[in-house]
């Protein structure tokens, strides 16, 4: 609090008051500036005196310190990681009361030179971060602080897919055969592709069975892919699988007729069987 006086004899001191005219310390000081104080009403006593030892006094009016809202403020992550590996996700912070003019500091547990600690910027989103512990620091115009806030982006796990079993078709009239597989990490659900044709229907489970429904038959080849619903995420595959052709016997019935006793039937199979 500063009083500026004029006129009078010169030889200016001043002496703070409370709003109801009380010293606050009785002390009278040449400086007319008043530091340190708390929020309240204040007034100042300023004197003049001529070297004969005259004294001309007046009073200042009423000024109020106040103080602004404790300055406070959020981080969060809006936005994880949607492949593994990638660095899609997004934090974004927000000042709230102090003094305004909020700026914002990225930092990153371990330390990463990208995020300098002394670096604050205006905009409080951002971006294109990996998965990994983030602290934002919020100040606003006058410097005040609050303590950092941890921020976590997450990833998925990497995806995969493995073979677990074929079960192939015995016989011609046998059921289809069935390949079974196995895929964990990425995000559900899974859409799986055979021969590079995605079956309409996605999967919310990590074991899948591929059969007649989704045209899978005896003696032939299939490549088959996932893909997750991260969007974007690149496609795993399996080596190509050929299941095995189902027996056909090709049965044929030869009758031989020779005489009344001791004719022949003779069953013939493909010479694969014999």
């Amino acid at each position: 609090l500063i009083a500026n006086a004029q006129d009078g004899f010169g030889n200016y001191e001043y002496q703070l008051l409370d709003g109801a005219d009380v010293p606050i310390t009785g002390i009278w000081q040449t400086s007319n500036s008043f530091t340190g104080l708390d929020v309240g009403i204040y007034k100042i006593n300023v004197r003049s005196t001529n070297t004969a030892g005259d004294v001309c006094s007046t009073v200042t009016g009423e000024y109020e310190i106040t103080q602004p809202d404790a300055l406070d403020g959020t981080a969060v992550a809006t936005q994880h990681v949607t492949c593994f590996g990638g660095n899609t996700g997004i934090i974004s912070a927000q000042g709230i009361d102090g003094n305004g003019g909020y700026e914002y500091n990225l930092t990153m547990n371990p330390a990463n030179p990208i995020y300098p600690a002394n670096k604050f910027v205006t905009n409080g989103v951002f971006e294109n971060l990996a998965a990994g512990t983030y602290y934002v620091t919020i100040k606003d115009i006058t410097g005040c602080s609050l303590p950092a806030i941890e921020v976590i982006i997450t990833e998925p796990d990497a995806l995969q897919i493995s073979l677990t079993n074929v079960v192939e078709q015995t016989c011609l009239n046998s059921p289809s055969p069935i390949i079974n597989v196995d895929v964990q990490g990425g995000t559900q659900p899974y859409y799986i592709s055979i021969n590079n044709v995605e079956l309409a229907t996605p999967y919310n489970t990590t074991t899948i069975s591929l059969g007649a429904t989704e045209g899978i038959e005896e003696g032939e080849t299939y490549v088959i892919s996932v893909r997750d619903s991260g969007g974007g995420c690149p496609s795993q595959a399996l080596p190509a699988i050929t299941t095995d052709e189902a027996i056909n016997l090709q049965l044929t019935v030869d009758f031989e007729y020779t005489c009344p006793e001791g004719n022949i039937i003779k069953a013939i199979v493909a010479d694969q069987y014999k």
